[in-house]
């Protein structure tokens, strides 16, 4: 399985903040320590043509999208997740990957815009959770 680096912070860190109040956290905490790892998980780095991806679509699209869903986290913590969806985003697109995800409709936006940067090149795909589509 591939994961982005900001998808594997964005895990280690939810985990790692619920250890303080769920004490079970811990063991989940631990096993994707070892999931990350180990043979089964190759993390994609943040590197140097997903940074100026990324800095291109801040640009266009610098704050999260508003909709209809009720988003009860701070304004700077959904501004800190739409970076890090930015991150994703540009990660696995220019290491010629999709992604799965249940924000279908930020990483849309996000797809929508890398096509509009590069229109010639193949879209990223995104594929939501398993029964809202089919995988493949």
């Amino acid at each position: 399985m591939v994961v982005t680096a900001p998808t594997a912070l964005e895990t280690i860190y939810g985990l790692a903040r619920q250890v303080s109040v769920q004490p079970t956290a811990k063991a989940g905490l631990a096993w994707y320590r070892r999931l990350f790892a180990g043979p089964l998980v190759r993390v994609l780095p943040f590197g140097g043509p997903a940074s100026l991806l990324a800095g291109e679509l801040r640009a266009r699209h610098p704050l999260p999208p508003t909709g209809a869903r009720r988003d009860e986290r701070p304004k700077a913590e959904r501004r800190v997740a739409w970076v890090l969806d930015i991150q994703i985003a540009a990660t696995a697109w220019t290491a010629g990957y999709g992604l799965a995800t249940r924000n279908r409709r930020d990483f849309e936006l996000l797809r929508d815009l890398i096509a509009d940067l590069h229109p010639r090149a193949t879209p990223l795909e995104v594929l939501g959770p398993p029964g809202e589509e089919p995988l493949g």
